[in-house]
C-alpha cells in the first residue's frame, strides 16, 4: 500500500463539505498483480459492480493515522473473514490535500457494505456498477 499523507480537516467541516469532498475524491485501486487501476475500468473490465469503503475518519470524528490505521485493519479482517476479494484502495482529493486508505470490495451485497460502514460509523460509501458508474451511497 502506499504511504499516505494524512491531513486532519477542519473541525468545522459541515455535512454539505464532506459531501461534496466524497463526490470530487480521486479513487485508484491496487489489483493483483502489482498493479494501480480505476475501479471504473476494473468494475467495467469484469462486469461486476464493487464498493468502496474505509474505517478512516468517522462521522466527523479526526483519529489519529495509527487509531485511523487500526480500524482500518479492523475492518479488513472483517471483510476478508466474511469471505469477500478485497483490494486496498486509495481515496484523495484533487488537490493531492488529503488522502486515505480504503477497500475495493467485491460480491457484497448493498446492504451489507451500508451494514459495514454504519458500524465503522462512515457518512458514506462508493458504490461502482458493473458499467463502472460511481455513486456516493450515504450510510
Amino acid at each position: 500500500m502506499r504511504y499516505f499523507r494524512w491531513v486532519s480537516t477542519n473541525p468545522g467541516t459541515t455535512r454539505a463539505e464532506l459531501s461534496a469532498a466524497y463526490e470530487s475524491t480521486l479513487v485508484q485501486a491496487f489489483q493483483p498483480g502489482g498493479t494501480w487501476v480505476d475501479p471504473r475500468s476494473a468494475c467495467f473490465e469484469r462486469g461486476h459492480g464493487a464498493y468502496v469503503m474505509t474505517a478512516w475518519n468517522p462521522g466527523f470524528d479526526r483519529p489519529t493515522a495509527t487509531e485511523n490505521a487500526a480500524a482500518n485493519l479492523r475492518m479488513h479482517i472483517e471483510l476478508e473473514i466474511a469471505g469477500y476479494e478485497v483490494w486496498p484502495c486509495d481515496g484523495a482529493s484533487p488537490d493531492g490535500t488529503f488522502a486515505e486508505p480504503g477497500f475495493l470490495v467485491w460480491g457484497m451485497p448493498r446492504a451489507e457494505a451500508l451494514e459495514v460502514a454504519r458500524r465503522y460509523r462512515q457518512f458514506a460509501i462508493y458504490e461502482y456498477d458493473e458499467g463502472g458508474v460511481r455513486s456516493v451511497i450515504p450510510c
